[in-house]
């Protein structure tokens, strides 16, 4: 008889990831998956203490010879962020049974024997062994809660710390101070894993991304923890590769459905949690671009994530990247640098693939068909800047020309007045003595403002033939 899970949200799918990697690290691969189902055989509950012991010992060094205590407390460290003073890893616990071993463990073998007898004496003490209420569980509904005590047995801080470390964060799990979210042996259980479903980032948080398919929410996280970050290279790999393999309807519902979870540790016992998902025409932008994004952006990709999920413009993104390029020299003299100042800062001149970001902008304000324009826009601004050089007495008068014009225009897109770009731009053009393109003046009245201004800019900083400039 099988003892089954049910995957609701990104909670229980980080359990059943967990789970899922713990259980084919140990070998033992007879679970199911059905769905957001996952089901193990009965007998494989008591074997759950081996499976942890397992996993927790996978990548452990043992540098020196420690103490029993020292050893499982150092063990158990993962479960920490996660579940935090629960009776697996209460130093009140550890301490108990520790007392009652001798000598010092030496090796990793000996820990993972230690372990493993360690996390069956407790789990079998207090959870397996403990009596059973009237109440039904409340996350699989399928078996009773169990009695701590007097006590039934609830979700609480110590079955997933970061998501109930305080009232604040989860007013809706309780009731006049009191949790009903009754809570069965097997469940309990179950949440141990989620730890083994999250990735730690370089960065100290813990990341996690779900799908409402359970498998396909294993691959993705596998790939994420090699990554260890929401990059670029994760996405492709992930992500998009999933949607290129799948029918237009389904790869729309799940880039719709995406949701990426990070936690931020503080203090002993809590924990911020940012969340969030891809809007419906979000990911129709990514369908349609997501496999451009420019290889020499990558710095940027996690930036550019941040911008879209949060509804930020990506014109503010370019403003950012020229006001780094146009005012390097200020910037270097600073302290620590946003990404995209950074980004700017480091650039010779303006390369063609920014132009991505205007590009997924416009489709994401629903604005389809103007990528022409824009790579009109850009080859004008490219044109001037060839002629201001071929009229120009030198190339180091001719790249302060193209400052000074490159100054005043970003000053009038940040003001968004396009009455002082239309001008600079004018007079930019007479002295070169070349007329101004009907389109341009048009395009300018016409609601493209940002497009046509931004993606000229870029072509007027742009490189010259020999500089490097990659192509499309």
């Amino acid at each position: 008889m099988a003892v089954n899970f049910y995957i609701t949200g990104w909670l229980t799918a980080s359990a059943g990831v967990g789970l899922i990697k713990a259980f084919k690290e140990y070998g033992e691969e007879s679970f199911t998956v059905e769905g957001n189902k996952i089901g193990i055989p009965e007998e494989l509950i008591e074997e759950i203490p081996r499976v942890l012991a397992n996993i927790l010992t996978e990548n452990y060094e043992l540098k020196e010879s420690l103490s029993v205590k020292d050893a499982l407390q150092k063990a158990l460290s993962p479960f920490r962020n996660f579940h935090n003073n629960h009776v697996v890893i209460n130093n009140s616990s550890i301490k108990k049974w520790a007392e009652e071993k001798e000598g010092k463990v030496k090796s990793k073998d000996e820990l993972k024997k230690l372990l493993e007898e360690y996390l069956t004496h407790v789990i079998f003490e207090n959870i397996l062994k403990s009596k059973e209420s009237e109440k039904a569980c409340f996350f699989c509904n399928e078996r009773k809660a169990y009695l701590k005590g007097r006590e039934v047995s609830v979700f609480d801080a110590t079955v997933f710390t970061p998501l109930s470390g305080s009232l604040e964060t989860v007013n809706n799990f309780f009731y006049n101070g009191r949790s009903n979210l009754y809570l069965c042996k097997e469940c309990e259980l179950f949440f141990l894993f989620s730890s083994f479903g999250f990735t730690r980032t370089p960065r100290g948080t813990y990341i996690f991304a779900y799908v409402p398919d359970l498998m396909e929410t294993y691959s993705i996280n596998n790939m994420l923890h090699i990554e260890k970050e929401f990059s670029k290279e994760w996405f492709d790999r992930s992500v998009a590769e999933i949607v290129k393999n799948i029918e237009k309807e389904k790869a729309d519902w799940l880039l719709s459905n995406i949701y990426f979870v990070e936690l931020e540790p503080f203090g002993r016992d809590k924990s911020k949690i940012y969340t969030f998902s891809i809007p419906p025409r979000v990911a129709r932008a990514m369908k349609r671009y997501l496999d451009e994004y420019p290889k020499n952006l990558n710095s940027l990709f996690g930036t550019f994530l941040e911008y879209i999920y949060s509804g930020r413009n990506l014109y503010e993104l370019l403003l950012l990247i020229l006001s780094g390029y146009l005012f390097s020299e200020s910037y270097k003299k600073g302290g620590k640098l946003p990404p995209p100042i950074k980004f700017g800062t480091a650039q010779k001149f303006l390369p063609k693939y920014l132009l991505f970001f205007i590009k997924f902008q416009e489709v994401l304000d629903m604005r389809d068909n103007v990528e022409k324009q824009i790579n009109w826009a850009y080859a004008e601004g490219l044109n001037l800047r060839k002629e201001i050089f071929r009229n120009a007495e030198n190339e180091e008068r001719a790249k302060k020309k193209i400052q000074g014009i490159s100054y005043r225009l970003l000053d009038a897109v940040r003001r968004r007045d396009t009455d002082s770009f239309e001008q600079n731009v004018i007079r930019a053009y007479l002295e070169v003595e070349r007329e101004i393109p009907y389109l341009f003046v048009e395009a300018m009245k016409s609601g493209a403002f940002n497009r046509i201004a931004y993606a000229f800019l870029i072509g007027l900083n742009g490189g010259n033939k020999g500089d490097g400039e990659p192509s499309e």
